[in-house]
């Protein structure tokens, strides 16, 4: 037979003390005892001494109960509580907990150190979201709940909120609908508590409305003292005034349906699918006449009114007529009863974690006290072998002793000298691999460009590099500003152990536009980008800063690479800045399509820069500007000139050389405004760029100090 256990669920309400005793003998509950001792005032009142009021109670209901060898489990109002609930994206569950520690700092209204706070996930099998539940309660309101049975030497074991007892209740109790959702309601002295169970979803409100509302409505009609009204109330079935009753009643009960639609309308607006199928009424205040009624006509919902507990079987020694009135007000306490039996689906457990941590040390103390004479018997019995080994020793003997531990000592000295260094090799060799880690890098991002080039989703119209005349002639007769290819003339790339430093630490720069730097040298045209409107970097027709920024939703921290792409093109500057947008979306998208987005992402996107050339007279004869090396340093500045020649194959990443620009631009920069490009177009139209990417590699691959070589 299986050992009994029996606990206590004790619900402290504005207006009365609520509790049960349940036993599980071999998987079958049995209500043991019950209890209803109400306050000699409502808590709630405001000439109330609230602690000495329970205190009372308690001591009452300790009086005739017995709490000995039983679990305690207890309740705090769910006015005094803070329920959210959140949906995740799929993710690990180990992921979880992190995830959720975020959402609490964010969502719950209070310091997080000043509240006591769980959560409880509650799948869906059909969605692949996961949605929690955060329950927090402030720290004092759980010590204030818990105060008087300190006082009195009652060890509370469970602590939980009323709303979540009553969900549990609900649930193990089999009080929801077979299908559908299932609203019960719990209407205290002051608060009501509504609880929505809707397959393996769940959700709460407190409405500031509750039992005293109606009498503070007969209060004002028939001019009574709250305690005689209060009294009317609770007689007013068996009244010959209960139709003038009922009428004083009237506008309370339509705030409450109205407030009830409120809450079946902002859950639906949620749950678009969610179909209610029944209205579950508890609590002392379900007790008025005509509210049962009154709620099935308002709210088109079939309305039950708890009269019995399924689950549980009333023991032999109860009073049959007192149980059966007091089920109604029991639900709170019995949801707390079945948690302390482990029997509920939300388990979560607000008692403090101090409080927690010392009734384990308790329970532990007895055994530490064992052990420890255990051990003071070991030591004893150990030192007097060794005063009867050393009295048996002869000196030879005993000199011999002393060169096996020295040898020993020796040993065990070397052996941890051994494994220090296997240590340190074994990090040296870490540090190796994780500097062998990436070396990919760079090779996927020049395809990555590569890939754009060649891509003719992303540049429809790139049979032009093909040299046809035809084609050629298209962008002829297209307004200079508007004839749509970009050229690729350096791209860089520098390795950033803090990639969030370096954006922050590049904000508000505006680069010279000299200095590009080494590049791997020019890619050649780009070719016409397809039709797509202003947005991100190229929207917009204001004036626009020295950096226009894109960024994406993801995180900017960790290590990475900053990639600088430096060109030219006849575009105006919105138009120019659209395309150039575009070329940064087409990367991210063909990284997702070869499977790249596992280890590349680029966070931040910025144009530094895209200003039009400044033309001189041709006639003059301005001062030419140092030429870079080949493939090296600004080609606008004296450097290769892709447009000045004629275009190469392609599928060749190189563009093709050209001649040395003349003149000067708006940083200096020379341009003759009398040469032309292979299309007719002056390079004093032309407009010079620079774009940089923040591209942060994930994983755990990247050496952790930063390498002295930039490509």
């Amino acid at each position: 037979m299986a050992a009994l256990k029996s606990v206590w669920g004790i619900d402290v309400g504005q207006a009365a003390l609520k509790a049960i005793k349940l036993r599980e003998i071999e998987g079958q509950l049995q209500v043991e005892a019950f209890d209803v001792i109400e306050h000699a005032q409502i808590l709630s009142e405001p000439d109330a001494d609230r602690p000495a009021l329970v205190r009372a109670a308690l001591e009452q209901f300790l009086s005739r109960n017995d709490v000995s060898g039983a679990a305690i489990a207890v309740a705090v109002p769910g006015q005094s509580s803070f329920t959210k609930f959140v949906k995740l994206p799929p993710v690990e569950p180990r992921k979880i907990p992190s995830i959720i520690n975020y959402e609490a700092e964010q969502q719950i209204p209070f310091d997080i150190n000043e509240v006591i706070w769980r959560y409880q996930a509650f799948p869906d099998p059909d969605s692949p979201e996961i949605e929690v539940g955060l329950f927090a309660v402030r720290r004092t309101d759980v010590y204030n709940t818990l105060e008087p049975f300190s006082e009195m030497d009652v060890s509370v074991n469970t602590v939980q909120m009323a709303p979540l007892s009553l969900y549990n209740f609900m649930m193990y109790d089999q009080q929801a609908a077979p299908e559908g959702a299932t609203l019960m309601i719990d209407i205290g002295a002051e608060t009501t508590n509504l609880i929505v169970a809707d397959g393996p979803r769940m959700w709460t409100r407190i409405l500031n409305l509750g039992g005293n509302r109606f009498t503070e409505a007969l209060v004002k009609a028939f001019n009574l003292s709250f305690a005689k009204a209060e009294k009317l109330k609770c007689t007013a079935a068996s009244s010959k005034y209960a139709r003038q009753v009922f009428q004083a009643m009237r506008p309370v009960f339509e705030d409450l349906a109205q407030e009830i639609q409120r809450s079946i309308g902002f859950y639906t607006s949620l749950h678009r699918e969610a179909r209610f199928k029944k209205l579950l009424g508890v609590g002392g205040g379900f007790k008025l006449p005509g509210l049962q009624r009154f709620l099935e006509q308002r709210l088109n919902l079939p309305v039950v009114r708890l009269d019995t507990l399924n689950a549980a079987q009333p023991g032999a020694g109860l009073n049959a007529a007192q149980y059966s009135e007091s089920v109604l007000s029991l639900g709170v306490a019995y949801g707390l009863a079945l948690q302390a039996l482990e029997l509920t689906r939300v388990d979560t457990n607000l008692l403090p974690d101090e409080i927690a941590s010392e009734r384990r040390w308790a329970k532990k103390r007895p055994w530490f006290a064992v052990a420890a004479g255990l051990l003071i018997a070991a030591a004893g019995a150990y030192a007097f072998s060794n005063m009867s080994a050393y009295g048996v020793l002869q000196n030879n003997e005993y000199q011999e002793a002393e060169n096996i531990v020295r040898r020993y000592t020796t040993f065990r000295s070397t052996l941890s000298a051994e494994r220090s260094r296997s240590e340190q090799e074994k990090k040296q060799a870490g540090e190796l691999l994780a500097l062998h880690g990436y070396r990919t890098f760079w090779p996927s991002m020049v395809r990555l460009l590569d890939s754009v080039v060649r891509d003719r989703q992303a540049l429809p119209h790139q049979g032009f590099l093909d040299g046809s005349e035809a084609n050629l002639q298209v962008l002829r007769d297209t307004a200079p500003g508007q004839r749509q290819y970009v050229v690729l003339t350096t791209v860089d790339t520098q390795y950033a152990p803090d990639l969030q430093a370096a954006i922050d630490g590049a904000a508000g720069v505006m680069p010279e536009a000299g200095g590009m730097g080494a590049g791997m040298g020019p890619m050649g045209p780009m070719g016409p980008m397809g039709p797509m409107g202003p947005m991100g970097m190229g929207g917009g027709s204001s004036r626009r800063s020295s950096r226009d920024t894109q960024s994406t939703t993801a995180s900017k921290g960790g290590r990475g690479y900053v990639v600088t792409l430096r060109g030219k093109s006849p575009m105006d500057r919105e138009l120019g800045g659209a395309r150039l947008d575009m070329l940064t979306k087409r990367v991210q998208e063909l990284a997702a399509a070869e499977g790249l987005d596992a280890n590349l992402e680029i966070v931040q996107a910025e144009l530094r820069y895209y200003r039009k050339l400044d033309p001189v007279d041709p006639g003059r004869q301005p001062g030419r500007t140092p030429t870079a090396p080949m493939g090296m340093g600004d080609p606008m500045a004296g450097g290769m000139d892709p447009m000045a020649g004629n275009f190469g194959p392609p599928d060749m990443m190189g563009g093709p050389m050209g001649g040395m620009a003349q003149g000067r631009s708006a940083s200096g920069r020379s341009v003759d405004a009398s040469q032309t490009d292979l299309l007719g177009l002056p390079w004093a139209n032309y407009a010079e760029f620079e774009m940089v990417w923040y591209v942060r590699v994930k994983g755990d691959g990247l050496p952790q100090q930063t390498p002295s070589d930039q490509r």
